[in-house]
């Protein structure tokens, strides 16, 4: 293959992970249709939080086989409860996206420099300057 047909690949699988990452946090977040919660046994009145707990226990129970996918999902789940200040949460799951960025991507790509920077702000949050400045 052609450079050109190698990046045209490339392009085409990140186009399909970013639609299907968009699927999953969409379906996740429709806890705010009552035909179609993300669970039922809450209904409407399920919290950001809660939604984002359910999606982790669906990530723990689906995606194997899409290593690339679930690591993009784990750092998205994992922004979003760094941006609600809910650290302890977020850094299971970045770690858990930083290996399996390390592995897909080798360590020297955009996203592992990006989950690594995640990882030193939530540990600078959670007061360990020294594991911060070593992410750094």
């Amino acid at each position: 293959t052609t450079a050109l047909e190698a990046e045209r690949n490339e392009a085409t699988a990140q186009a399909a992970r970013a639609q299907e990452v968009q699927r999953f946090l969409v379906d996740l977040f429709a806890s705010a249709d009552p035909y179609a919660p993300a669970d039922p046994a809450r209904g409407r009145g399920i919290t950001v939080v809660e939604a984002l707990d359910v999606g982790t226990a669906r990530i723990a129970s689906a995606l194997a086989d899409r290593p690339d996918v679930r690591a993009a999902i784990l750092s998205s789940i994992s922004q979003v409860y760094q941006n609600l200040g809910v650290h302890d949460r977020a850094r299971p799951l970045r770690e858990e996206a930083l290996a399996l960025q390390i592995t897909l991507q080798g360590p020297a790509s955009r996203d592992v420099r990006d989950s690594l920077g995640s990882l030193a702000l939530i540990r600078g949050e959670q007061g360990d300057a020294d594991a911060a400045g070593e992410l750094h």
